[in-house]
Order: structure tokens, then C-alpha cells, then sequence
């Protein structure tokens, strides 16, 4: 197989959902009927080792995740996994922030690339790297789930996605998050994190207030998580806003956008 093939392949293992053909027509920037042999080929190599590439009509091409294990292996792709840190700790939580809890470890493991035995390390590696009031605690053997006040996991994930979209370099607060999160873009909803800038702008505009770059993507960040779990939400207090405000203003302002996204 090329390159591109093989580029092809890992564009498949990094998706959590299928593939369009056009997706990947437009990545590599060639023709579809290009694209149509590569992924023939490609069909053709995994048979001889009884692996599948999966169609689904009009949806895309995608591997299935008991598969991509074996496909990472035969292929010697872990040192393109590791570059790409799609099976670091801070993944598994961002997985968790955007999954209902508790979590499946079989789930985890297939979709980001840990072994079962490497979830179980997640676990102990997770007393040691998270904030001292939250833990990953077992319910039962095959899942696990955060366990915290609600206050403090919201404020734990603000830091964790700052700390991922500091990386990003800077433009509209919604491509930062599709570009700082490729693999979970399917999870990411567009449609709720444009509506919340949307909505942000027009109320820091309305008030005529300043509001630092910082503050607007800490408070952005905050929005989000909060609609994310809103289903278990605690009154939104000023002392909780207090983690990141600079000013009062910023109080008054969250809690307008906060009524007329959720209320």
C-alpha cells in the first residue's frame, strides 16, 4: 500500500463514526474515483488477514473498534497514536465529560486505544493527576465513573479544556473547539456551541462591557460544560463564578445567557 492509503487507514482509526467518502476526498485532495481505488485496496489488503473496512450507505467507511487494535498492530501504528496522544489521560476525560456517565471500560478502551489493562492503570494514574476533592471510582467491574460535587467536576473540565484550546491558535471560540478535539468531533455539538457565542456576543454588546479574551473563553468554556451536564446541575452560584470572573459584571452577565440557553 502508499502513503495516502495508509494515511487513509489512520484517518479511519482516529474516527469514532464513520467516514464520508467526500470527508476524505477533501483531506487528501484528490479525485473520489482516486479515493474509490485507494479504499478497494485497501478492502483488499485488510481480507488477508480476515479484517474488515465497513460501509455504511451514505454515512461513510469506518473500522470497527474491536478491530483497530489488531489494525494498529499489524500495521506498527503506535508510534503514530502516541504522536497523536489520542490515548492520554486527559482524552479519557474529555470522554468522559462528553458521554453520560459512568463509562464503559470496554468502550473506552476501544475507542481511545487503551487495553483493558491500560484502563485499569487510568484509574490509579487518575488518584494521582486529578484535583484532590474528585476520584474515578469503579461501580461495578466493567464501569467506572467521575465522582465529585457537581461545582468542582464543572471547574475541574473548565481547566482541562482551557488547557487543550491554549494550544489552539486563536479564532472563533467554536472552530477552536472542532480543531482542539478531532477525536470527539462527532460528540462536539456545533450546533449548541455556536448558539452559545452567539448568544455571549450579543449580551457583551447589549451591557457595553469589557470582558478580557481570557475571561470570555474561561466563561464560555463554563457555559458549555454546564449545558453539557445540565441534567445534573446545582444553582449556579456567585461564588462558583468566582473561579474565573474578573469583575461583577461578568456574574450579571452569565447569568443572562444562562436563562436564555437553558431557562
Amino acid at each position: 500500500m502508499n502513503e495516502r492509503q495508509i494515511e487513509i487507514i489512520k484517518t479511519l482509526l482516529y474516527s469514532v463514526s464513520p467516514v464520508h467518502i467526500q470527508k476524505i476526498q477533501g483531506k487528501f485532495d484528490v479525485s473520489e474515483r482516486t479515493i474509490k481505488y485507494d479504499l478497494s485496496i485497501i478492502r483488499k489488503e485488510f481480507k488477508k488477514y480476515n479484517l474488515n473496512m465497513l460501509n455504511k450507505k451514505d454515512v461513510g467507511y469506518y473500522i470497527s473498534p474491536e478491530e483497530k487494535p489488531f489494525i494498529i498492530k499489524k500495521y506498527s501504528l503506535y508510534d503514530d497514536f502516541e504522536d497523536q496522544q489520542y490515548s492520554d489521560f486527559e482524552d479519557v476525560m474529555m470522554y468522559l465529560l462528553l458521554i453520560k456517565e459512568p463509562a464503559d471500560k470496554e468502550q473506552v478502551a476501544c475507542m481511545l486505544y487503551y487495553s483493558n489493562f491500560s484502563i485499569k492503570n487510568f484509574i490509579k494514574e487518575a488518584e494521582n493527576i486529578l484535583p484532590e476533592s474528585l476520584s474515578i471510582q469503579q461501580i461495578i467491574e466493567s464501569e467506572f465513573s467521575l465522582i465529585g460535587s457537581e461545582r468542582e467536576i464543572r471547574a475541574y473540565y473548565t481547566s482541562l479544556l482551557l488547557k487543550k484550546l491554549k494550544k489552539v491558535r486563536k479564532q472563533e471560540i467554536t472552530k477552536m473547539f472542532l480543531k482542539a478535539f478531532p477525536l470527539f468531533e462527532e460528540k462536539i455539538n456545533e450546533k449548541k456551541l455556536l448558539r452559545i457565542e452567539t448568544i455571549l456576543k450579543q449580551k457583551i454588546k447589549k451591557q457595553k462591557i469589557w470582558i478580557s479574551e481570557s475571561a470570555y473563553i474561561k466563561l464560555f468554556i463554563h457555559l458549555y460544560i454546564v449545558q453539557l451536564r445540565k441534567n445534573n446541575t446545582v444553582h449556579y452560584t456567585k461564588k462558583e463564578l468566582e473561579f474565573y470572573k474578573a469583575f461583577q459584571s461578568e456574574y450579571i452577565l452569565a447569568k443572562e445567557v444562562l436563562t436564555e440557553i437553558f431557562w
